[in-house]
């Protein structure tokens, strides 16, 4: 069935909408007469500073209840270690608007070595891996970990087997099979999950097993006795690129190849 799409004020301008507004007498909203541009929520992750100064003036009762529920979240979040200026802070200069995506950056922290031939792949990585790192890479197969010499190896016969160890920044994988190109964007979304993760807890619910876990600030845990590595959670696309972190942060981590 073919749908007709109508745009009569596509190719207007905001003087012309304006003029035919009032010269019609079209009723509007009348947050334009309080210097608003555009309307939309009233508080909103993607206003501007002015926007914002417009609406703690225009509806200060409302500013007021959205503050209170910031507060008590940072409470709940940081319940440890609560500072109330610190709250004060990260509510009042709109830190919390932080994963907004404006302007987004990508800053290369995986560079990939590859030898195509023998279907190995080295990533280095700009930071040391560590045991939080391993939870990441954990749904992708049977997790092996050397505590006397901080060796660990991820496996799965049908893709890959990572290893690496632990406090290093390298990461060696050897792919199995023909669908390299498949396994490897599996491996490199769940390192741009870690490499991004903000705790948010999004990714709780991809999981038919209820095997993760995210402790909001703190850590992220999978229960390896619940986890089949079924990988929902990889190929999950609840969001573009299957995480919320990856979608809104302002600022990305990224794999680059070198």
């Amino acid at each position: 069935m073919r749908q007709l799409v109508f745009r009569p004020i596509l190719d207007w301008s905001s003087l012309a909408v304006w003029l035919y507004i009032h010269a019609y007498k079209i009723p509007y909203n009348p947050a334009y007469d309080r210097g608003y541009a555009r309307v939309g929520c009233v508080i909103c992750p993607f206003s501007t500073d002015f926007n914002d100064f417009l609406t703690r003036e225009n509806y200060p009762e409302k500013v007021q209840s959205w503050e209170t529920m910031l507060m008590h979240y940072f409470r709940k979040e940081y319940a440890d270690g609560f500072n109330p200026d610190l709250a004060k802070e990260w509510i009042q200069q709109g830190l919390w608007k932080k994963r907004k995506p404006h302007h987004k950056n990508q800053q290369a922290v995986v560079r990939v070595a590859t030898c195509p031939t023998l279907k190995e792949y080295a990533y280095h990585l700009d930071f040391p891996t560590d045991a939080e790192f391993l939870e990441y890479l954990r749904p992708l197969g049977k997790l092996t970990f050397v505590a006397e010499t901080g060796f660990f190896k991820v496996a799965d016969e049908q893709r890959f087997c990572i290893s690496g160890m632990l406090g290093d920044d390298l990461l060696t994988i050897s792919f199995n099979g023909s669908n390299v190109r498949r396994n490897r964007f599996l491996l490199e979304r769940q390192v741009k999950k870690a490499m991004n993760c903000v705790k948010c807890g999004a990714c709780v619910d991809t999981c038919p097993s209820h095997a993760i876990e995210v402790r909001p600030g703190t850590s992220f845990v999978i229960d390896e006795q619940k986890c089949t590595h079924c990988l929902s959670c990889v190929r999950s696309n609840f969001t573009h690129y299957g995480c919320v972190a990856l979608s809104y942060k302002s600022e990305r981590n990224w794999i680059e190849e070198g």
